[in-house]
């Protein structure tokens, strides 16, 4: 099990249960909060309400009169909202387009949510043994009350629990209350990987300077093809035609040599002048050398 769940199952309601949608539920969500109900995108619920206020010490009911419930939704659609913030604007394309630093910012945006440094959110892992079958976030803002009388309902529905540092961690988040709680993070290597994979997935990422020199081209690709989106391919297809790198170094190379009056005449065949442009430029293979060249 991840190491966010509890193995042992309280005998009463706690902070960070996860809540199936039952048949019982449902009825509840649709007579009193048919806005929740009708949305399909959210899968489970988590209960909000801290424990103590739960325990029903010994009684048959608890002792507050209504139980909070926070929607839980798909991962897919926080990272599909998260893509479509940090995409490249303006453009007539269909698919995200991250530049390096939308990359890098995504990235930060992906470490904090899993290991639930990101506000409004909690991150809730997959756990294949339970009916939790997909990674899910829980949006902290989106929450209902039901009434007491539910209570058992509740338990039955319930199929995760937090661990005691992860109920803490989201009674914090939830109350805002400005302190860290410690938690476990994920070890960074299976962070990194996770990171990466859907970063790999489901986003296209160029360097700004590839980017501003794309970036007409496509809007005269928009414009030639009013209301089209371009395509991954056809994106792929102009940034082939772009001058590599180390054609932009040789060519500058010429520039300088043609138009500084003391070099100009250091080699006048222009046979020779190629043969010079052409051996420096094989002899540069990093790209920090390239960049530097052409800054």
């Amino acid at each position: 099990m991840h190491f966010t769940y509890s193995e042992s199952i309280d005998d009463d309601l706690m902070q960070g249960d996860i809540i199936e949608r039952s048949p019982y539920i449902e009825a509840v969500l649709e007579k009193y909060h048919p806005h929740f109900f009708n949305n399909k995108k959210n899968l489970f619920f988590i209960v909000l309400t801290q424990s103590c206020d739960l325990a029903r010490r010994g009684t048959a009911t608890c002792p507050l009169p209504y139980i909070t419930l926070g929607a839980v939704r798909p991962l897919d659609l926080v990272l599909e909202q998260k893509t479509k913030e940090l995409s490249a604007s303006g453009l007539p394309i269909d698919f995200p387009l991250f530049t390096s630093r939308s990359k890098n910012q995504y990235s930060q945006f992906l470490h904090r949510l899993f290991n639930n440094n990101e506000n409004d959110m909690f991150y809730l892992h997959r756990e294949p043994s339970t009916k939790l079958a997909v990674d899910c976030c829980a949006q902290l803002r989106l929450s209902v009350p039901i009434k007491n009388e539910h209570y058992d309902e509740c338990l039955k529905a319930r199929i995760l629990s937090l661990k005691e540092e992860f109920r803490a961690l989201l009674g914090w988040k939830f109350g805002h209350i400005y302190s860290r709680v410690g938690t476990q993070d994920w070890p960074s290597e299976h962070m990194d990987q996770m990171v990466s994979g859907i970063i790999k997935e489901s986003v296209i990422d160029i360097d700004e300077k590839t980017f501003k020199k794309i970036k007409k081209r496509v809007k005269s690709w928009g414009e030639e093809n009013l209301g089209a989106a371009m395509s991954q391919e056809e994106l792929a297809s102009i940034i082939k035609t772009l001058p590599k790198k180390k054609d932009e170094v040789a060519e500058r190379v010429r520039s300088i040599l043609s138009s500084s009056e003391e070099l100009s005449g250091a080699i006048t065949d222009p046979t020779q002048l190629t043969r010079f442009i052409n051996s420096i430029s094989r002899k540069i293979k990093m790209d920090s050398e390239i960049t530097s060249i052409l800054k």
